[in-house]
């Protein structure tokens, strides 16, 4: 019994952070177009519901708890509106490390027929 307990506090200490300057920190910037509203911000350990971030607007998030699941591979989920009325869903995969920010850009996509369907064109990269 002993042991899990002392196994359970080095996990814990390992997976979240001293200080605020040394956690995982994720921005999130919405780069896709006016129509665009991203309302959610999803892990598969934390979600951040009910933002209103819109073209042109960054927001900043400090896992001040750390990532329980890791720091690398994980998975963020944005649902955004498109016009204020359907929702919409894309994600993207990254690395995090702790003190340092991870960037994430909500951008446009072009599809391979090069029509912009400003709702259904819009993906999540590590790139502007």
């Amino acid at each position: 019994m002993k042991i899990r307990i002392i196994i359970s506090a080095l996990i814990f200490l390992l997976t979240s952070c001293y200080d605020e300057d040394n956690c995982p920190v994720l921005t999130v910037i919405n780069n896709s177009n006016e129509n665009i509203v991203i309302n959610s911000v999803r892990l598969t350990d934390c979600e951040f519901n009910g933002q209103n971030i819109k073209f042109n607007e960054s927001k900043t998030f400090v896992f001040d708890n750390g990532l329980e699941n890791g720091l690398e591979n994980r998975s963020v989920k944005i649902i955004y509106s498109c016009g204020g009325e359907t929702t919409w869903t894309t994600s993207d995969r990254l690395d995090f490390d702790n003190g340092i920010e991870t960037v994430l850009y909500l951008n446009n996509c072009i599809d391979l027929l090069n029509i912009d369907i400003p709702c259904e064109n819009v993906c999540a990269s590590e790139r502007f």
